[in-house]
């Protein structure tokens, strides 16, 4: 699996288990992802937007 797959599974366990504290927070995570494990860290930081990235917008 990719690092990426922890920062999912951190994601889904914050939004199903709000009252679950184990200290993930997918954000921190996520930006540790961006830093360490993509070729062009730069334009993540620049474009993305973690707030709508695990959003379906309705179309799922």
């Amino acid at each position: 699996n990719s690092p990426f797959y922890v920062v999912e599974m951190a994601f889904y366990q914050n939004v199903l288990y709000p009252e679950l504290d184990t200290g993930l927070d997918y954000r921190e995570m996520m930006d540790y992802f961006i830093d360490n494990f993509t070729d062009e860290t730069e334009n993540y930081k620049q474009y993305f937007d973690i707030d709508n990235f695990f959003k379906d917008f309705g179309v799922l």
